[in-house]
């Protein structure tokens, strides 16, 4: 499987981004965007794949990963998600 093509993530390494802490999280980057838009989601890059997920339900609105490092993520996202909540409206909520 290639990587997602560059027009779903144009600007990706040159907007401003919020990385959450990664200690548990292996080797994907789960972040959103400084301008960033309801529904609360994040987006998620392991290597060339991408994926954005919503964190209301964790349902998948972009994927370009492998269905396993996708479903690690999701798992990942469960485990973390009030957190990912939390960081969100505190980032959000100074804007």
């Amino acid at each position: 499987m290639s990587g997602p093509p560059w027009e779903c993530i144009p600007s990706l390494f040159r907007q401003p981004t919020y990385g959450f802490p990664r200690k548990t999280l292996g080797t994907r980057k789960f972040f959103f965007y400084a301008n960033e838009h309801e529904p609360k989601h994040v987006h998620v890059v392991k290597g060339d794949a991408y994926a954005k997920i919503e964190l209301y339900d964790l349902r998948v609105v972009k994927n370009y990963m492998k269905p396993k490092d996708l479903k690690a993520a999701i798992s990942l996202l469960e485990i973390h998600k009030d957190e990912f909540e939390r960081q969100w409206d505190d980032y959000f909520s100074e804007r």
